[in-house]
């Protein structure tokens, strides 16, 4: 039975270090690895830098015979927001004119690169926009 302990100690001692060896195996391996996910990382960044830089956002109006004056967003040529109405009052009804349904979208692009998404506008703010009539 002594013999039977001693074994699987002696069984387990070498297990352990065989694992010591391969953590430490692993280790470097993982800070290898690390060393290139952080490379990779500053590489995304930098990316990601350049497609925020690249973001280019441009207001269109559209009109709806029932309803009036709306405005498209783009970002990047792309339809980016669609609001064919006036935002935040009661009902469905569109601008008065082109320009501000324009101006109103302009608004929007503004608090979009300015971190402000979705671009929620107030009743407050088409008020001081001068678009409600």
């Amino acid at each position: 039975m002594k013999k039977l302990i001693s074994i699987v100690l002696l069984g387990l001692g070498l297990f352990s270090c065989e694992n010591d060896e391969q953590n430490n195996q692993t280790d470097s391996v993982i800070s290898k690895e690390n060393t290139v996910v952080n490379e990779i990382d500053s590489n995304h960044l930098s990316t990601e830098n350049n497609t925020e830089n690249s973001d280019h956002y441009t207001v269109t109006a559209i009109y709806t015979d029932s309803i009036g004056w709306g405005y498209q967003i783009l970002n990047n040529e792309q339809p980016f927001i669609n609001q064919p109405h006036i935002p935040a009052i009661s009902g469905v009804k569109g601008f008065a004119s082109e320009d501000d349904a324009i101006k109103t979208g302009n608004f929007a692009i503004y608090k979009i690169e300015n971190g402000v998404f979705p671009p929620t506008i107030s009743e407050e703010e088409l008020d001081s926009l001068g678009v409600l009539k």
